[in-house]
């Protein structure tokens, strides 16, 4: 599986490189294709945090299987920028042993009828069975 790392970087030392390859090796040795922003920067930090972002959201949308989420993942707002986006289009949440976890999706929301007031009138998502 092709699986991007998303985690915190900024304001760690060392962009947090020791976590990112901790874990990159750990999901080569396991036999994954690994994506890891440190890498991928190759030691470059004068680039525009943005332009990185860019990158990586267009490397996650036409590659990636799968996001590796590192520990304080959600106190960076890039990553929680890459997970969002890649649960969006449907990719998979992996741990770093590689097992895919299991994510609560919210379903899509009732759509409205027009003129009727009842619940009769929405569309019951919720009594189709999970995917």
């Amino acid at each position: 599986m092709k699986i991007y790392i998303s985690g915190p970087m900024t304001g760690i030392p060392e962009w947090n490189r020791p976590e990112f390859d901790r874990v990159a090796f750990k999901l080569r040795f396991l036999g994954h294709k690994v994506f890891s922003p440190p890498e991928m920067d190759q030691g470059k930090s004068d680039g525009k945090w943005d332009d990185y972002l860019m990158r990586d959201l267009e490397l996650i949308r036409t590659e990636i299987e799968g996001v590796c989420r590192l520990k304080d993942w959600e106190k960076s707002e890039g990553a929680r920028i890459e997970v969002a986006f890649a649960k969006r289009i449907g990719l998979k949440m992996v741990t770093e042993n590689g097992s895919i976890q299991a994510e609560a999706v919210e379903g899509p929301k009732p759509i409205e009828s027009g003129g009727r007031k009842d619940d009769a009138s929405k569309a019951r998502f919720d009594l189709l069975p999970p995917e």
